[in-house]
């Protein structure tokens, strides 16, 4: 990610943004802030020009300008950080307690092996839920392709069977903590499986504590009930934003 300027065509400063790759491959001009003095009323329509067919990610109340000018809302999101200088997480986390049966591994699957797990994970009436297949994104994820090159903290959680039962993708993304570097793309776990995501996340907060990062970063979805889990283990929220689709 780059900060990127948006100018009227006098020259004048409307607004900063950074520019990235939303999860479906369009462009995204993310943490959209406006300029001192300039009024949404006056940035909207050149938002909405420059920004046409991309995704935009901003506060609230710039979000739902946007909205009211004609975007579509995509995601309610709380960005969410744990920093692991100041809050190291605990080496003993690094074996979790797992229910009986399952183990952690490194991630040495395939997407698709992980993909019939996501969409159990996220059905219909979930915060998260998407109509279109989980594969591809997973894919671009595991590959860097979307977020940059796969962390060794990530894991995978197996059952006694071999078969993947959930998993944890955090990303080495562009940018500086808390809105950039390490980055938890996702997390999920069999329904038959409770437990699993905590201990996949405790090991991750653990091996990232080992391996030197700085922080590990996650966006949540307002309405997902996974903000309590976060908290409680140590992650802080550092903003809020809605992500419009213009």
């Amino acid at each position: 990610m780059r900060d990127q300027a948006l100018t009227a065509p006098d020259g004048r400063l409307l607004a900063r943004y950074q520019r990235r790759l939303a999860d479906d491959d369009r462009p995204m001009a993310d943490l959209v802030e406006l300029a001192d003095g300039v009024e949404e009323a006056a940035a909207v329509p050149a938002l909405m020009a420059a920004f046409a067919g991309w995704r935009v990610g901003a506060a609230p109340p710039l979000g739902k300008a946007l909205v009211a000018a004609g975007a579509r809302t995509h995601r309610h999101a709380h960005v969410m950080s744990r920093d692991l200088r100041r809050d190291p997480a605990p080496a003993a986390w690094l074996a979790p307690p797992l229910p009986d049966g399952y183990r952690l591994t490194a991630v040495d699957r395939p997407a698709r092996e992980l993909a019939p797990v996501a969409e159990l994970a996220y059905p219909p009436g979930h915060p998260d839920h998407r109509p279109e297949p989980e594969e591809p994104e997973l894919e671009a994820i595991m590959s860097g392709h979307l977020l940059g090159p796969l962390l060794p903290c990530s894991a995978l959680a197996l059952d006694a069977d071999g078969e993947v039962a959930g998993a944890i993708l955090v990303n080495d993304s562009d940018g500086e903590p808390p809105v950039g570097g390490p980055w938890l793309a996702q997390i999920f776990r069999r329904p038959d499986a409770p437990g699993l995501g905590t201990a996949l996340l405790r090991r991750a907060l653990a091996a990232g504590t080992r391996d030197g990062l700085a922080a590990i970063g996650l966006a949540v979805t307002d309405a997902n009930p996974a903000r309590a889990r976060y908290a409680a283990l140590g992650f802080a929220e550092v903003l809020e934003s809605l992500s419009v689709d213009v």
